[in-house]
């Protein structure tokens, strides 16, 4: 590859039908004769999609999928389209790249916008990663940015981080350990391969985590979208008076679950939980409520923290409260004395 600049990879994971639907949408919109069938395997699919390997040119923002390129001074090289399997699911990844003629001025986020990867979002009831990568002379440098829709529950929400500037480097670590919190599947390894590289970087939760409440474009609704209305995101269904309840059978409230979501306001947890995971509670600022079952043994790092509204909570005896876990919140001190 001897571009410079900005090479835009997109990961869409969702169930295998949702993934052939979307894939045949694109061999349609070229006129390919080639159809994919739930029944095929990993080569057979690919071998189907091999049309669009290096060619420049090739939007595959179409108008029937990912909605027109509204700028024509806009020319890329659809560099990869392929399927990998992702049981009992589909992932589709696409890699294009802006050619070095085009008339390109860095603003990637009208170029990246034009695409409505939300529309394929909900429309596939599927997850999209839109990964910014920055390249110079062929090489890798890393990434500019992270994008992710969200709509496996039929619910569009979006996330959208950036890495900081191309000539200061103080914030990646930051931004690449946050994603592989997030999302250890799809970033984890990215995370690794740094950390491998930088050994010398460590970078704590409570750091990270502290990182992620500076940014200023948590899960939010684009102001231009026409899809619906972009919720906050949470693991588990918040009901209008911004009450969860999490299931019974329950075992673990998940890391992050609730990260950040403003939307809750009280919790009822069954007396199957045993552990409530990191972050899992982070910065749910209007959280007044939650009660907490006798079967809880483990409330780990950061799980309240930032929870500036929830100045009381009984703790079951017998529960190892982990660093960090009440950090700015009301109820903390009490909190650190009674399980003294």
């Amino acid at each position: 590859m001897s571009v410079e600049g900005d090479l835009f990879r997109v990961t869409v994971k969702g169930s295998r039908e949702s993934v052939v639907k979307m894939m045949n949408a694109v061999l349609k919109s070229f006129n390919s004769d080639q159809v994919i069938v739930e029944s095929d395997d990993i080569d057979t699919m690919n071998s189907k999609l091999e049309m669009f390997t290096g060619q420049k040119g090739k939007d595959i923002g179409i108008p029937d999928l990912l909605g027109p390129v509204n700028d024509e001074d806009f020319y890329r090289f659809l560099e990869l389209v392929r399927i990998e399997d992702d049981a009992p699911g589909l992932i589709a990844k696409f890699s294009y790249y802006l050619d070095e003629s085009a008339s390109y001025n860095d603003n990637d986020e009208a170029f990246v916008n034009s695409f409505k990867w939300d529309t394929v979002a909900i429309q596939y009831n599927c997850h999209v990663f839109l990964d910014d990568d920055w390249y110079s002379n062929g090489r890798f440098i890393r990434f500019g940015s992270a994008t992710i829709y969200d709509a496996l529950d039929g619910k569009i929400r979006k996330l959208h981080l950036e890495s900081g500037s191309k000539y200061d480097t103080k914030e990646y670590p930051f931004f690449l350990k946050t994603l592989a919190h997030l999302y250890p599947d799809h970033y984890g390894m990215d995370w690794n391969h740094y950390h491998n590289d930088h050994p010398e970087v460590e970078i704590t939760d409570d750091e990270c985590l502290a990182w992620f409440n500076k940014q200023k474009q948590p899960w939010q609704q684009d102001e231009d979208s026409e899809t619906e209305e972009i919720e906050e995101t949470s693991l588990y269904p918040i009901d209008e008076n911004g009450h969860a309840v999490i299931p019974e059978g329950t075992t673990r409230i998940e890391d992050y679950a609730f990260l950040q979501c403003n939307k809750l306001v009280s919790v009822s947890i069954p007396d199957t939980v045993v552990e409530i995971g990191e972050g899992a509670f982070g910065s749910c600022e209007n959280l007044t409520s939650i009660t907490l079952p006798p079967s809880l043994k483990l409330i780990d790092e950061m799980a309240f923290c930032g929870c500036k509204k929830l100045t009381e909570i009984e703790i079951p005896l017998g529960v190892k409260i982990a660093d960090n876990a009440f950090k700015d919140c009301p109820c903390e001190e009490e909190v650190m004395k009674k399980t003294k």
